[in-house]
């Protein structure tokens, strides 16, 4: 009898590339999942940064939405933060919760127990697209379904996307859901009451209340095909993630503030961007002006998008400029007589 040996080489594919977008009270920001090309805050890491009291955040290929429960509104920006619309659908009544596919923006309206729609160019607004329960929170859209949070209510909802076969009680209950998403094969849901993470089968089965355990209050949540994201506002977790199953939980990543209230992933990576150079105009602001009579000088405070050369050009007047690190960028102090 003759042996035959042989061997088969075996090379494991990387794992799919992913982008993670967050909000908070002091702006937005947005990594690699794996930590690379972090941009805090948006646009460009620069400051001034643009913010918003949003609740709920979500990405499509071109922007960034979220809802701004304080504005009552749907605000939009591009990925990179650039030509923020804080007002992209205006006049809402204490949005809270955001989701977006090929068609519409979708969005939780708390004090109107309904969740609302628009096409992706702002137009066609439909505040009552869907009845809801009492307070909804949150909102998740896959390719067929509308799911939401009743935070009052205790339940998990759901409805066909033109808006037909609405269940306020798909996943009954549950204490206060706030945030939810959807990925493959679960329902996923924050429930502010237990601070856990459950979940459900896509048909409403199998219903796990206590899926992640001190979870912290889960304002907004995301899923791609690896991990599950949620944003805590407790607990000092700031932004976290676990793999699908629940394990290999993580805290802070990315540095993020520790009172996120939003989070988006999306599953292309953010591309490696040349060194920025903004122009002498770019997102200058001038602050107070302090006089000194006695000496006749003025001070001027200057805040400047990032580090560099600040010149000031101005016949007959002698300036002083003392360079003084601020967080997230440097402001110059120039003294002219």
């Amino acid at each position: 009898m003759a042996t035959i040996a042989f061997a088969i080489s075996l090379t494991l594919a990387p794992s799919a590339p992913a982008a993670v977008y967050w909000s908070s009270g002091i702006g937005f920001g947005a990594a690699n999942a794996d930590g690379s090309q972090l941009i805090a805050p948006l646009p460009y890491g620069y400051y001034p940064a643009f913010s918003a009291n949003t609740c709920g955040l979500e990405v499509d290929a071109q922007h960034l939405y979220w809802a701004d429960v304080e504005a009552g509104t749907v605000g939009r920006a591009n990925l990179d933060g650039t030509n923020p619309e804080r007002a992209f659908v205006p006049g809402l009544s204490l949005p809270c919760g955001i989701a977006v596919d090929a068609g519409h923006v979708y969005w939780a309206e708390r004090a109107a127990d309904t969740i609302g729609r628009a096409r992706l160019d702002g137009s066609g607004v439909e505040r009552g697209f869907i009845a809801t329960g009492e307070m909804p929170t949150g909102v998740a859209v896959d390719g067929q379904h509308l799911y939401w949070s009743n935070q009052v209510g205790g339940t998990i909802g759901r409805a066909r996307l033109d808006g037909s076969e609405v269940d306020n009680n798909f996943v009954p209950g549950i204490g206060a859901p706030i945030g939810i998403a959807v990925g493959p094969g679960h329902v996923y849901w924050g429930d502010s009451d237990t601070e856990a993470i459950g979940r459900a089968s896509l048909d409403g089965s199998q219903i796990q209340p206590g899926f992640i355990a001190a979870a912290g209050q889960t304002w907004d949540m995301a899923v791609d095909a690896a991990s599950l994201y949620w944003a805590d506002r407790d607990r000092g977790g700031g932004l976290r993630r676990a793999a699908l199953d629940g394990g290999r939980q993580e805290r802070n990543l990315f540095g993020t503030p520790p009172d996120p209230t939003g989070v988006a992933v999306d599953s292309r990576a953010i591309p490696p961007s040349p060194p920025m150079s903004p122009r002498p105009s770019d997102y200058i602001r001038f602050g107070a002006t302090v006089h000194d009579r006695r000496s006749g000088t003025v001070r001027l405070i200057v805040e400047v998008p990032a580090r560099g050369d600040f010149r000031v050009v101005s016949p007959g007047v002698a300036w002083a400029s003392t360079r003084a690190t601020r967080r997230p960028g440097w402001s110059a102090r120039s003294a002219g007589s």
